[in-house]
């Protein structure tokens, strides 16, 4: 009897290094590399163009640790520069984002891709979504959950 292993690519969602894994059935691949999970966070954002600076306030529609949908108003538009401030309400506190883009926007959402962060903010923003993933796994996060009241966001 023959064994089947398959080889595929495989991105941690917590630390970002790629690597290869092993396993006997076939995967579909995402066509993203990180896995996004719906959470509600406030979020405050002004553009990195001095020359058309917009400052603002949004909510995370999904995060992910390399980027988010973030909604908005006023909109953004397509392939502005931002510096974001993400509030966890946790004990991580403010996650700062030093540089990010906007890849798509359609009315009042975005999707943001994270460019640049601190190693602190990484870290913290690594043990947040740790958190997130190991409550969506255990069933505990609902999509009620995951709305945040009064800025706080909290798994349980």
């Amino acid at each position: 009897m023959l064994s089947f292993i398959l080889l595929f690519p495989f991105r941690c969602q917590l630390c970002t290094r790629r690597f290869l894994a092993f396993s006997g059935k076939i995967h579909h691949v995402p066509l993203r590399e990180y896995v996004r999970v719906p959470i509600r966070l406030p979020v405050s954002y002004g553009t990195m163009d001095a020359s058309q600076s917009v400052h603002g306030e949004g909510v995370t529609l999904n995060l992910s640790i390399r980027g988010c949908r973030l909604e908005s108003d006023p909109p953004l538009k397509q392939g502005a520069a931002l510096r974001l401030e993400l509030q966890t309400g946790e004990r991580e506190g403010q996650i700062a984002i030093q540089s990010a883009v906007v890849r798509s926007a359609q009315d009042k959402w975005a999707g943001i891709e994270f460019l640049e962060i601190q190693k602190d903010d990484e870290i913290k923003l690594g043990r947040f979504k740790e958190k997130l993933l190991s409550a969506a796994v255990q069933g505990i996060l609902s999509p009620s959950s995951l709305q945040s009241g009064g800025g706080a966001a909290s798994p349980a």
